[in-house]
């Protein structure tokens, strides 16, 4: 019972924050990166895997 009172708290939250559009990202990802995760990037490397769909 307490997970599920927490689970509906934490929907409302987000219903919240979606309204005051406080999900957003404060920069474009693709455009700008803060110099922070530019040098992480730089460390480490990223692999996107690419989603392909398989119609028959």
């Amino acid at each position: 019972m307490p997970h599920e009172i927490a689970s509906q708290y934490m929907l409302l939250l987000l219903c919240e924050m979606k309204e005051g559009r406080m999900l957003k990202l404060p920069f474009r990802a693709d455009q700008v990166q803060p110099d922070e995760i530019q040098s992480l990037l730089k460390t480490e490397p990223f692999v996107i895997p690419q989603v392909t769909s398989s119609e028959n």
